[in-house]
């Protein structure tokens, strides 16, 4: 049985709903998600009781659902001292609402040479993202008497993820390539099991090659108009003709006893037997 076109199609969907699944993890597709990295170094974390908002995303905004992941790296104080400081994700956008992202506040200790990493990984949902919107990450170090001021934020790392197209297309790809798999199937098992219907056709008359129009039963009427029918010849009187044979040989003579003809060399008359020389 062969494939229909519908079905090839379908596969063709299905392959492609796997490739667009895939590409999206490994490679970043700018319609599907971005990355965004700042190696610059932000303002000292302030230690007296006051906060430093540092830019994110700034000035962004998209249809569908966003799936945000920040990565900071902290640079601890030189001097060796321990700090403890709290920081949080700050959410404001071009109509004037402004608030902390939920599950990203927490506070850090640190001292000494090694980095602070902090990550924070959350969802904005299209009401929100349908607006121009910015993020920032504040940071407020808790008050000490002595030691330096010195640490900072070193470099900020954020990926986009657009969940509608990254998610949702590959598998609404997946069930149209299904759907088209199987309408293809139903539609070629419906075409083979229909059989040719035979027309007929109406060719008016058909002409009759029977003698005199008649099917050998003597039934005249029932001959076809156009049937061929076979010239009747008048019959012509003969005269028989009877011509009497004259035999071949010598001159005739009549005999002379019979009186009959005989020929002139016999000797003996054929008849009556008597000498003729």
């Amino acid at each position: 049985m062969m494939v229909s076109n519908i079905t090839k199609v379908g596969f063709i969907v299905i392959g492609l709903s796997f490739i667009i699944g895939i590409s999206v993890q490994v490679i970043p597709l700018p319609f599907l998600s971005e990355t965004h990295t700042n190696t610059t170094p932000s303002d000292v974390i302030p230690v007296d009781g006051s906060y430093i908002d540092i830019p994110v995303i700034e000035g962004k905004q998209h249809p569908f659902f966003m799936q945000i992941s920040i990565k900071l790296i902290i640079k601890p104080p030189s001097s060796g001292d321990y700090y403890h400081i709290t920081g949080q994700i700050i959410y404001s956008n071009s109509k004037g609402i402004n608030g902390t992202v939920p599950y990203t506040g927490g506070s850090w200790g640190l001292s000494g040479n090694d980095d602070l990493h902090i990550s924070h990984n959350f969802m904005i949902a299209s009401k929100y993202s349908s607006t121009s919107f910015s993020l920032y990450a504040r940071f407020q170090g808790e008050p000490v008497t002595d030691g330096t001021n010195d640490f900072y934020v070193e470099s900020v790392n954020v990926k986009i993820n657009y969940i509608m197209l990254m998610s949702v297309l590959p598998f609404l790809c997946f069930i149209f390539g299904i759907v088209l798999v199987i309408a293809g199937l139903i539609a070629g098992k419906i075409r083979s099991s229909k059989k040719p219907k035979i027309i007929p056709v109406d060719v008016g008359w058909e002409p009759s090659l029977r003698w005199g129009g008649s099917d050998g039963d003597g039934d005249a009427a029932k001959a076809p108009k156009m049937a061929i029918k076979a010239p009747v010849k008048k019959k012509v009187k003969t005269k028989k003709v009877v011509k009497k044979a004259v035999p071949k040989g010598d001159p005739q003579r009549g005999c002379k006893f019979c009186g009959k003809q005989v020929p002139r060399s016999a000797f003996f008359c054929p008849h009556c037997y008597g000498k003729l020389q």
